[in-house]
């Protein structure tokens, strides 16, 4: 059993020539965060989306301005 004041932490120098960059837990985040975006996308309006798409393409031109100057 715990005591009332540690915290549970991963055993320091565990195996993790097992583990996956991308495990089960870290999968279900991106899915949830692609949905959550998927979902806010779908119900913007084509004004909040023109703007939306406006502010895309001047930092694209910015950024693109950027690199090319260096």
């Amino acid at each position: 059993m715990q005591s009332a004041g540690r915290k549970r932490f991963r055993a320091p120098l565990g195996d993790v020539s097992n583990s996956n960059a991308l495990d089960s837990q870290n999968v279900g985040s991106i899915e949830l965060k692609m949905q959550r975006e998927k979902i806010r996308n779908t119900s913007m309006t084509n004004d909040q989306r023109n703007e939306r798409n406006k502010k895309r393409r001047e930092a694209y031109k910015r950024k693109k301005a950027d690199t090319s100057n260096k």
